[in-house]
């Protein structure tokens, strides 16, 4: 560079001097460098954050999957014991109306397993009830019950009898003075 001092010198003029020409040109380089070097930490830093979120997402997605399996087996779980106390309920009615004397006698001989509750009508329960019933009358009540009162309405009046043996046993007189 031949010009005095004194006069402005452009850039592109300095650069033609190979000496300053390297000199810029390597801290060119360096400065790309470097912010490619910044770059790609500001990069990594962004990618494990992304990853680390989309591990978290994951984690969540899969303990809401085994949160929702849990609820699916409450829910079945539930329906199940709905539907039998349905069932329970259902068989108890029915068994009321048998005129069974012992309904817990009558529920041990009764096969469940080929009894069941749709539509809220128990079905196969009727055809065991009568077989049942065949083989064990005893466990019902009869048609008609009779129940002695002592009292036979065939014979004549013996309300003088029945008074005069009551007053016995009681240890009064055999009939009151009248006046």
């Amino acid at each position: 560079m031949d010009k005095s001092k004194d006069e402005d010198v452009t850039f592109d003029e300095i650069l033609t001097d190979k000496v300053y020409r390297a000199e810029f040109d390597r801290r060119v380089a360096k400065a790309i460098e470097k912010r490619e070097a910044a770059w790609d930490e500001e990069k990594k830093a962004e990618i494990e954050k992304i990853e680390t979120q989309i591990s978290e997402l994951k984690t969540q997605i899969s303990d809401k999957d085994t949160q929702i399996g849990d609820l699916n087996k409450q829910v079945a779980t539930g329906t199940e014991e709905l539907q039998k106390s349905k069932f329970d309920k259902e068989l108890d009615i029915a068994m009321s109306k048998t005129g069974a004397k012992n309904t817990t006698a009558l529920k041990a001989l009764l096969n469940l397993e080929k009894i069941k509750l749709e539509e809220d009508k128990l079905t196969g329960f009727e055809e065991q009830l009568e077989v049942i019933k065949k083989a064990n009358e005893y466990l019902f009540e009869s048609e008609k019950t009779v129940i002695d009162t002592g009292v036979n309405k065939n014979k004549e009046d013996t309300s003088d009898i029945e008074d005069a043996t009551v007053r016995a046993i009681m240890g009064l007189p055999k009939k009151p003075k009248e006046e």
